[in-house]
């Protein structure tokens, strides 16, 4: 295990930054919170919020790629940069009206766009690269002690997962997001490389919420 993992546990507190760009071909979406505790005991601060609409060029691209699977490999690196091209400058522009710096955030959650059996951005560790953050992203349910079948997480089980914690503390619909990927990299600070109880896939609340962790040079 990473020690830079292990020490972000030791924290009492993670600016986390969480990137919503599965949710819809259309937009992203991105928050900057300050998170202590996890499941149950988590308490956020929302520092920052910004939506952004994709260029019509991205979203043409996205939706063509939803319709058909005969993209060769260079439309798809083409797609895939456009994409983290827009995610890197979200992240920039959350810092533009607050008293932070990007250097200041611990981990940068980001759920990807999953369409026609791919994931896209298809390697999170050029966002790590580009931002200069620990990245969480490919986010998942472990099941039967981390060791059996992980499930894709998909809009119902992150509803499961994090919907309990969202409605305690009130999240603003808006940024609702946004918010939950940075729950979700929160909760896989604790959870990665933890052995989940026994659960099986009927039985979610007992299982483990991981994420892969990608780390700058």
């Amino acid at each position: 295990m990473d020690t830079r993992l292990e020490e972000l546990r030791s924290r009492s507190n993670r600016l986390i930054v969480g990137i919503e760009a599965g949710n819809n071909n259309r937009s992203i979406s991105a928050a900057i919170v300050e998170v202590s505790g996890r499941g149950d005991d988590t308490l956020i601060d929302i520092y920052s919020f910004d939506n952004v609409e994709l260029p019509g060029e991205l979203v043409a691209a996205l939706e063509a790629l939803g319709r058909k699977d005969d993209f060769d490999s260079e439309e798809i690196a083409g797609i895939n940069f456009l994409l983290i091209h827009q995610i890197n400058g979200l992240f920039q522009t959350l810092f533009d009206d607050i008293q932070l710096e990007p250097e200041d955030v611990d981990v940068l959650g980001v759920k990807c766009v999953e369409i026609a059996g791919k994931r896209l951005p298809e390697d999170p560790s050029v966002i790590s690269e580009m931002t200069g953050c620990i990245v969480a992203s490919r986010f998942r349910i472990g099941l039967e002690n981390g060791k059996g079948p992980e499930l894709d997480i998909v809009e119902p089980i992150l509803r499961e997962m994090v919907g309990e914690i969202m409605e305690k503390l009130e999240i603003d619909l808006e940024a609702s997001e946004a918010v939950a990927v940075a729950l979700m990299a929160n909760e896989s600070v604790y959870s990665d490389g933890v052995e989940a109880e026994e659960a099986d896939s009927g039985d979610r609340e007992r299982a483990g919420l991981y994420g892969e962790f990608y780390y700058p040079a």
